[in-house]
């Protein structure tokens, strides 16, 4: 059996300091090679900015001062009634266009993409009022990004042509095109391109049951 070596140390020194070098931190920055990562990427963004504190603010000031809490197209729908029934539409471009145009915008100016930094600069460009929106109620909001509707930019809140115009070198040819197709459509809007909302009553024929009869009334 070994018997240990006891050494006495005096040592009146409690609290020892070590110099360290300043660490070198590298920033983990996505890498897009794909148009399914770019697409994730822009998703991911999105969330970040619906989630953010400043992107709640930003809606309940859009309520609470500029009384976006009835549908544009039902203005019989009041949002303050029915909690979460109005939503804020992104026209003519959405929130996936604008997180996409920013990030374009980095990749050219910066060569790279930092997703805080980009959900930064899409909320600025919210409350720099260049940001096209329009309160709608659930079936119309279905209705447009299925585009079974149009919305009319003439009714739209927020300066969305200095928004093109700031960032048009960074913009895909297409969203011009489409932009200039929206703003045709609704110098020719009329009623008939809405009549989907018009309201339908649908009877169901079942054996055995006779369906209500119209009457006339005088």
């Amino acid at each position: 059996m070994r018997v240990p070596k006891i050494h006495n140390y005096k040592d009146n020194k409690k609290i020892m300091e070590l110099e360290l070098e300043k660490p070198i931190i590298i920033p983990r920055l996505p890498v897009i090679t794909n148009d399914k990562q770019r697409d994730k990427l822009i998703k991911t963004i999105e969330k970040y900015i619906r989630g953010s504190v400043e992107y709640k603010d930003y809606i309940k000031y859009l309520r609470d001062n500029l009384d976006m809490n009835y549908c544009h197209y039902f203005t019989n729908i009041n949002g303050k009634k029915k909690r979460g029934f109005i939503e804020i539409h992104h026209e003519p471009f959405s929130l996936y266009d604008l997180t996409n145009i920013v990030m374009t915008k980095h990749e050219a100016e910066r060569g790279y993409v930092d997703e805080l930094e980009v959900a930064e600069e899409v909320m600025y460009i919210h409350y720099s009022n260049r940001v096209g929106l329009i309160p709608v109620s659930v079936t119309p909001h279905e209705l447009i990004h299925t585009g079974k509707i149009i919305v009319p930019l003439d009714c739209v809140y927020g300066n969305f042509i200095k928004f093109a115009h700031d960032y048009a070198p960074y913009m895909d040819p297409g969203m011009i095109d489409m932009l200039e197709e929206k703003i045709e459509l609704t110098k020719k809007l009329s009623r008939q391109d809405l009549s989907i909302l018009n309201v339908r009553y649908v009877y169901t024929s079942i054996e055995g049951f006779e369906l209500p009869q119209i009457m006339d009334v005088e």
